[in-house]
């Protein structure tokens, strides 16, 4: 298993990154953001995370591309979760 924090700041966009593994992520703060891919382009939002959920959220997510999310600028707070992706073992 690899443990990550998450913390995207109002008005900051996440440094590109992916997750090759699937993941059970608990939301703990979520303002409205956008996700973008490799080449800046927005994804457009799947669903995973409704705009107001009850908080915390547990959500299983599948291995993910290279993306980035960027918290609104006006948003009240950041987007903050523990993502808990679970490895494959090497052989």
């Amino acid at each position: 298993m690899r443990v990550l924090e998450v913390t995207v700041e109002p008005g900051e966009r996440g440094n590109l990154h992916h997750h090759r593994w699937p993941s059970l992520i608990v939301v703990l703060a979520r303002p409205n953001y956008r996700n973008f891919d490799a080449d800046g382009n927005e994804i457009p939002q799947s669903g995973e995370v409704p705009a107001s959920p009850v908080l915390p959220r547990a959500l299983r997510l599948p291995t993910q591309r290279l993306h980035a999310i960027e918290v609104a600028a006006d948003a009240p707070h950041s987007f903050r979760g523990i993502r808990v992706e679970f490895k494959t073992p090497e052989v």
